[in-house]
């Protein structure tokens, strides 16, 4: 039995054997398939540089071959301009002048209309042109409408052909705000008093602020522009905020009267005193008539 034994185990580490090879060689087998799709890879982007080097000489041949005419022209003409040049100063000096005691010299415009028709020299064409090339200008600000539109109608004519790009601030949009950064920390300081001057503001909450405080300004002034555009004014006063502020937001400006601004409240007759005005008048009506 322990024979048996031993040959089982024996059989079994053969298998185990076996079993590894084959795991061995199947791996060996994996890594030659990859190695071969990777040279194929290779091979394959190798094609395709070669044919993107063929195309840019190609490319360049054309190019050279299209440009050898242009210089071609170019050399022609420059040799044809002296020779015209010339030719026409010769023909001006070989052109008939009149002759006698009162004769006069031929002005260009009539030489041209003559029946001869005698060439002119003209002057000749420079090469390099001195043009002075066109600045860049900034946009020009509109002003500020009560309809909060353009001031021109037409933008093409307010606005230069080439603009300015604006300046970047390094500063930040801080600036830009209507509460700067000094005025907020005043503010604070005199809501929670000087004793807490260690106390920081949140990055967030300075933003909030500003936001709010630029929504409220813009609220106010368009509501403002609104209520002067309803009585007929082309120009906005202080009590078109002051009404703004004092029935919306019940805020009074200091060192402005409100008298002008408050509403006046139109009284409710009652019923009784409703019936004494049409009996009054009903006397009157009676008398008139008789």
């Amino acid at each position: 039995q322990q024979q048996q034994q031993q040959q089982q185990q024996q059989q079994q580490q053969q298998q185990q054997q076996q079993q590894q090879q084959q795991q061995q060689q199947q791996q060996q087998q994996q890594q030659q398939q990859h190695q071969q799709q990777q040279d194929a890879q290779k091979q394959h982007q190798q094609q395709l540089q070669l044919q993107q080097q063929h195309q840019q000489q190609r490319q360049e041949t054309q190019k050279q071959q299209q440009q050898q005419p242009q210089v071609h022209q170019q050399s022609q003409q420059q040799q044809q301009q002296p020779q015209s040049q010339v030719s026409n100063n010769n023909s001006a000096n070989n052109a008939p002048q009149p002759s006698g005691p009162s004769a006069k010299p031929i002005p260009p415009i009539k030489a041209m209309l003559s029946p001869t028709k005698t060439p002119t020299s003209l002057p000749p064409i420079t090469k390099v042109l001195s043009v002075t090339k066109p600045l860049a200008a900034p946009p020009r600000a509109e002003r500020p409408t009560l309809t909060s539109g353009a001031a021109i109608l037409a933008p093409a004519l307010a606005t230069p052909a080439l603009t300015k790009l604006p300046v970047f601030d390094v500063g930040g949009a801080s600036e830009s705000r209507i509460l700067g950064k000094r005025k907020l920390r005043e503010l604070v300081m005199s809501v929670i008093g000087h004793e807490n001057e260690g106390m920081l503001i949140d990055g967030d909450v300075e933003e909030t602020l500003f936001d709010a405080a630029d929504e409220f300004v813009t609220s106010v002034t368009s509501f403002a522009c609104r209520l002067a555009k309803h009585r007929k004014s082309m120009k906005l006063e202080s009590k078109d905020l002051q009404l703004h502020l004092e029935k919306n937001w019940n805020i009074r400006i200091p060192g402005y009267s409100a008298d002008e601004v408050r509403s006046i409240r139109r009284i409710a007759p009652i019923a009784s005193y409703n019936q004494k005005i049409a009996g009054v008048k009903m006397n009157k009506s009676v008398d008139n008539n008789m």
